[in-house]
């Protein structure tokens, strides 16, 4: 989760980390009242049911406040990603926030940023025969490894970022994807899920017997 610490950055369970800065930030409380009237904040007496929606030809994005007192959730998309390297790729991320705004809104904000400033300088590090730089740019030509340690990179020097910035007690976990000419990666940080489906009706999908997820969760 960004602005919760790295210990939560690629794992905490989002009910865990409501509770650690609903409560465990307010020890000095020692009233069940107060604790209550804190919590009592966060959600409104009956629910916000309208929809904002962003329609494109190719995708949508749709977010509902429900029963919470404010917005806490925010996203953001680059259709292409940028006009260079990566003008073949697309970016799409949902921010999913909790206990306030801003750590999504910054978030949702500085990501893409993070993310194509350490790409582009992985590129000029690579450079061989397989990457001009400046040309458009092909999941083929990208070593792997190097490509998702960027990547985690990018979502590091964010957190470290956030802590400096963000000074409420909000926090928000995240599901990314990059769309390549070849490729489509999904990153996700904390509980956040993403489902594909392929024109013939396939779905991929992280399940609860992937060890890689439980590990990631627990």
């Amino acid at each position: 989760m960004f602005h919760a610490g790295l210990e939560a950055l690629f794992g905490r369970n989002r009910e865990h980390h409501k509770k650690r800065h609903l409560f465990g930030l307010r020890r000095r409380h020692d009233n069940h009242k107060e604790e209550t009237d804190e919590f009592a904040k966060l959600f409104s007496d009956k629910p916000h049911t309208e929809k904002e929606l962003t329609v494109d030809k190719n995708f949508c994005f749709a977010a509902m406040q429900g029963w919470r007192s404010t917005m806490e959730d925010k996203h953001k998309h680059l259709v292409p990603f940028d006009d260079s390297s990566w003008k073949l790729w697309s970016y799409f991320s949902i921010f999913d926030g909790h206990n306030g705004i801003d750590t999504a809104k910054y978030a949702a904000d500085h990501l893409d940023i993070y993310l194509l400033d350490i790409l582009n300088k992985m590129l000029i590090q690579q450079k061989d025969n397989k990457i001009n730089i400046g040309e458009p740019v092909r999941s083929s030509q990208l070593d792997v490894p190097t490509f998702c340690a960027s990547i985690k990179q990018a979502y590091f020097e964010l957190d470290k970022q956030l802590k400096q910035v963000v000074k409420d007690d909000s926090g928000c976990v995240c599901i990314t994807c990059l769309i390549g000419p070849e490729q489509i990666y999904l990153i996700n940080v904390g509980d956040s899920r993403a489902i594909i489906f392929s024109n013939d009706g396939r779905i991929l999908a992280h399940t609860e017997g992937d060890n890689n997820d439980i590990k990631m969760i627990s």
